[in-house]
């Protein structure tokens, strides 16, 4: 089954530069689980992890975590 693609922009950020969920791990100093659950919805973002994302990548947090379009309209169904 294929991974659903919750966050496009970063998942695209880490591909131009050839970075690997490894490379997020060292990054952000958390554990393999802990970069699968926040890279597919399943855990949340720390405000400390924007930021270094932010500095690494030099992208504007909004479009770097804007979920795709598919997400944001399940999102909106459930509520």
């Amino acid at each position: 089954m294929a991974r659903k693609v919750i966050y496009p922009n970063l998942e695209a950020e880490m591909a131009r530069r050839g970075e690997s969920t490894t490379d997020l791990q060292k990054l952000l100093g958390i554990d393999r689980s802990q970069v699968y659950r926040k890279l597919h919805g399943q855990a949340k973002w720390t405000l400390e992890d924007t930021f270094i994302l932010y500095e690494h990548y030099k992208v504007d947090i909004y479009k770097l975590f804007k979920k795709n379009e598919k997400e944001n309209k399940n999102e909106e169904k459930n509520i």
